[in-house]
């Protein structure tokens, strides 16, 4: 079905590279929820076939931040701990590195949570707990997980980072403490945060973790 819907939408991005020829106006279709690819889009317009890393990547296509960036030119780095998403990326996005792999700021074992919505795997055990509410629970299993900024290194990557995407469902902050931001200094880093009071911006973690290292939230 994922196939189907990769063929389906080859359709799509031919229509419109046709209507764009054609018409001179250029626009675009979101693959992200939601919209979150446009805003990225539009915050990166001055970066040329970037790099992005995408930390729970899941579907290559289907709610992802990096395909329209794919699509572009840009080429970079997808990790999730779902192994069949990982080889559906695999046979999509080629020119990519796709690896399945667990994330977090220390290297131990951990249960991964799977659910009957495969956007929606964790490794936080109170993010699956409020999650088993939702969805039905598949199974379980163990994983040893690694710092991001181990997989990046072991793998080449070591700067010019453009795009940082983390969406991990609850353990978002532990796989952004794994990197050192200063030392890769990705230029946007679009993060999940769970229960985010708008009232209250800078009593956030993140936010406040993220003004330390130099960072100006955005929205």
């Amino acid at each position: 079905m994922r196939y189907q819907y990769f063929n389906t939408l080859n359709l799509k991005i031919l229509a419109i590279k046709a209507i764009r020829k054609l018409t001179g106006l250029n626009f675009y279709i979101s693959f992200s929820m939601p919209g979150v690819d446009l805003l990225i889009k539009n915050l990166l317009k001055d970066v040329k076939k970037g790099f992005y890393v995408d930390v729970g990547s899941n579907h290559p296509i289907h709610h992802s931040n990096t395909f329209i960036l794919y699509l572009e030119g840009w080429r970079g780095v997808n990790i999730d701990l779902n192994r069949d998403l990982i080889k559906l990326s695999q046979s999509i996005r080629r020119s990519d590195l796709n690896i399945c792999a667990a994330v977090s700021s220390v290297e131990k074992k951990f249960t991964v949570y799977e659910f009957d919505n495969d956007t929606v795997s964790t490794i936080d055990e109170e993010s699956a707990k409020i999650l088993a509410h939702k969805f039905n629970l598949i199974s379980k299993r163990e994983v040893r997980t690694e710092t991001l900024e181990k997989i990046l290194k072991s793998n080449g990557i070591t700067n010019n980072i453009d795009l940082l995407s983390i969406d991990v469902e609850g353990a978002d902050f532990d796989v952004l403490k794994s990197i050192d931001l200063l030392y890769f200094q990705p230029k946007l880093v679009v993060i999940e945060t769970w229960g985010l009071n708008f009232h209250k911006i800078y009593e956030n973690e993140i936010i406040n973790y993220m003004a330390k290292n130099n960072y100006v939230f955005y929205g």
